[in-house]
């Protein structure tokens, strides 16, 4: 499998395995219109296991009403164009109403084979219907048991997080004078590592997925990079602060500070302007008396500002969220923070 989708994403290829099963199984049953059932699975395939087992409810769903919208409209109105328009005034508003619009799409499709065979038998509502739930459950299944990409991407994220809270934790606890150096320099290595990977992998999926999340993974990523190369910056400057008491009992509280704002969905505005108050009042104290105290207050100076541009690069990369992508936010969150921290 892995020689396979070194060329072909993953995605695509179960596209293409759903969507030839589909209408093998749709022939083998004998359904009209049974290439449909290809475009159901085309339309149902997810990155996501639960995000699979939830549109496939919703596209099931969403067909019962719209073939019982169906057969009562063309009872009565007959089968026309009208008749198709009064449907959708009827069926739109309900997907709406109860959140099922992702099965607008293919459960009008449905609906426009009753309009032209001229049906609405039992027969024709069944072999409709059938359609619907042979795609449906075919994409689901091809996502149970076969991972999408953000199943790879959710893993990268969780170590990178790991990673990232793992040094500004390390970086605490050595100024603080609770832990010795530690090897910070190679735990950014990997953070790096880690994040070249999970962009390869975004890349190697963004040019033939058809899901608009790729566009907030690279964003998010972007993110996490800055975060990387501001985290450099400091450790330069951890070796310095702990030469120092009270530097570096100033640099350990913002410092675990911090990491919780950067732990949490959303940053506190009061964290960001103490943080911001602190830094403009530090910067009008008085001139140092001798050249390690003015390397020393430099140090400090220079490590909270890059603390204060951590936050900023969260906040920004927030702002930029629109609807969906603060839902996708909200999601991966939670799922990170389930996860087991190893560098706890």
């Amino acid at each position: 499998m892995k020689k396979i989708t070194k060329y072909i994403g993953m995605r695509t290829l179960k596209t293409a395995i759903g969507a030839a099963l589909a209408i093998f199984i749709a022939q083998l049953l004998g359904l009209d219109y049974g290439v449909n059932t290809a475009i159901v699975v085309i339309l149902s395939l997810q990155n996501t296991k639960r995000k699979s087992l939830n549109l496939a409810g919703v596209r099931i769903a969403s067909s019962v009403i719209a073939l019982s919208i169906a057969w009562a409209v063309f009872s009565v109105i007959g089968f026309n164009p009208a008749a198709f328009g009064f449907y959708l005034l009827l069926f739109i508003p309900i997907v709406v109403r109860f959140r099922l619009n992702e099965g607008l799409v293919p459960s009008s499709v449905l609906v426009s084979h009753l309009l032209a065979s001229n049906s609405v038998a039992m027969a024709s509502l069944i072999n409709e219907f059938a359609q619907m739930v042979i795609g449906a459950s075919i994409a689901l299944v091809l996502n149970l048991y076969i991972p999408g990409i953000e199943s790879h991407i959710l893993s990268d994220l969780v170590r990178i997080k790991q990673l990232k809270f793992g040094i500004l934790g390390k970086m605490g606890n050595i100024l603080c004078k609770n832990e010795e150096t530690g090897d910070i320099r190679s735990l950014l290595s990997e953070l790096s590592e880690r994040i070249k990977l999970a962009n390869q992998r975004v890349t190697s999926e963004h040019g033939e997925n058809f899901n608009r999340s790729m566009d907030y993974y690279f964003r998010y990523l972007k993110m996490e990079t800055d975060h990387l190369d501001t985290l450099e910056y400091m450790e330069r400057q951890v070796a310095i602060l702990s030469e120092s008491d009270e530097e570096c009992g100033i640099a350990s509280e913002f410092t675990l500070k911090i990491l919780e704002q950067l732990k949490r969905q959303s940053i506190e505005k009061e964290a960001v302007d103490m943080l911001r108050e602190y830094l403009d009042a530090y910067s009008y104290r008085g001139n140092a008396k001798t050249r390690e105290e003015f390397r020393n207050k430099a140090a400090l100076f220079e490590y909270l500002t890059d603390l204060y541009r951590l936050l900023e690069i969260k906040s920004e990369f927030l702002k930029s969220l629109n609807y969906q992508d603060r839902k996708l936010f909200r999601e991966m969150h939670e799922e990170i923070f389930t996860s087991r921290n190893d560098l706890e």
